[in-house]
């Protein structure tokens, strides 16, 4: 099994900061905040063995780059690109801000 050296870019440290001060502080739960902020820190670890699983989502390309892919946990995505031995984490954001366009046709 192909392993990746997983890097996660700085504005996901932000969102992973902002996730848990509002778990703590504004839901009054410290102990969810710090087993949730485990739980996706584990998730993304995973994503060093599975990155391949998920595919290649071509309107959250458009949104937030190029190959992106998602891997969810709970309420929240983790989206990411692949390239040659690295998994890229872009972003964390809540499963409600991917909004996919109505197609007309």
């Amino acid at each position: 099994m192909k392993r990746f050296q997983v890097e996660i870019s700085p504005q996901v440290q932000r969102d992973v900061s902002k996730l848990n001060d509002f778990i703590e502080l504004q839901c009054s739960s410290p102990l969810t905040a710090k087993r949730y902020h485990a739980g996706l820190i584990a998730r993304m670890r995973e994503l060093e063995t599975k990155a391949l699983l998920n595919t290649i989502d071509p309107e959250l390309s458009e949104q937030y780059g190029e190959d992106i892919r998602r891997e969810r946990y709970k309420e929240m995505n983790i989206l990411y690109s692949v390239d040659d031995n690295l998994v890229y984490i872009h972003r964390i954001v809540p499963q409600k801000m991917v909004i996919y366009p109505i197609d007309d046709k």
